[in-house]
């Protein structure tokens, strides 16, 4: 929390497109990363304590390669905890065990036309 010693954590998960995240993908070690756009994400997870949490959207910042992305809700949203958000917290995703990205990433999908 903001302006206080303690550690305050909540398990927040967000969900990006599959573009999105292979773009951050390729620039996760980029040391400007941050340079990137922010892109649009939903909380893919349940927070206890707040009504339903699954799908409320926001967005992704990269922040560069050795601190975590950040994530901020929607300004407009009205919500608990996006209004604990704005108030006390700084979201960073994955920020107790930074993610450390595979050696490789799946082929992306492929569709075919009808």
């Amino acid at each position: 929390m903001r302006g206080e010693a303690a550690v305050c954590n909540w398990g927040v998960w967000v969900e990006v497109s599959e573009r999105d995240f292979r773009i951050a993908w390729a620039r996760w070690d980029d040391t400007d990363q941050a340079q990137e756009a922010p892109f649009p994400a939903v909380v893919a997870n349940s927070i206890a304590g707040y009504p339903r949490t699954l799908g409320l959207p926001g967005m992704v910042q990269l922040t560069g390669p050795t601190t975590p992305p950040t994530f901020n809700f929607a300004p407009d949203l009205d919500h608990p905890f996006a209004a604990a958000d704005a108030r006390f917290l700084e979201i960073r995703v994955g920020a107790e065990n930074p993610m450390s990205m595979p050696a490789s990433l799946p082929p992306a999908k492929t569709s075919k036309r009808l």
